[in-house]
């Protein structure tokens, strides 16, 4: 009799973990939450709000720039969050397509963008196209690397 109900314990218990498993991991809609905190962070001009959300190992482009952006060592968070506003904060930003996709403990945001310059700011439009990677860790979504680049537009 102990014998059963030890078995039937068993079973039981590994019926069950792939469901708890199930109910805790990442989804498409948090990512897309997560993402959205983003990028109300830049058009806000926030950093208060932006620096959680950037993973301490974060790596990426600047809209224009040519080196590498490492959050780690003598680069902190702190460090690229008024760089990121820089870079993106001259702009008022509308996204005109996006796809989220989750798997396992990563997500990866493809987003379209029209960049329209800020009253006083010059330039012209841009069309932008950029993949953010996201990690999730300990239930919460954080920015790993982004890169984004001109869509390339029929003449």
């Amino acid at each position: 009799m102990i014998r059963r109900v030890l078995v039937l314990s068993v079973i039981a218990v590994s019926a069950s973990v792939p469901a708890l498993r199930a109910q805790n991991a990442p989804t498409e809609d948090s990512l897309k939450l997560a993402h959205q905190a983003v990028m109300s962070a830049i058009t806000s001009g926030n950093p208060a709000m932006l620096e959680p959300v950037l993973h301490r190992n974060a790596i990426g482009f600047f809209r224009d720039g040519q080196m590498i952006a490492q959050v780690g060592g003598g680069y902190s968070t702190k460090d690229a969050v008024p760089a990121v506003l820089a870079d993106l904060g001259r702009f008022s930003m509308t996204e005109y397509d996006a796809v989220y996709r989750v798997a396992a403990t990563s997500g990866v945001v493809c987003m379209g963008t029209r960049f329209q310059p800020k009253k006083g700011e010059k330039g012209q439009p841009r069309y932008i196209r950029s993949t953010w990677v996201y990690a999730n860790l300990d239930g919460a979504w954080r920015l790993l690397s982004w890169h984004s680049s001109d869509v390339p537009l029929k003449k």
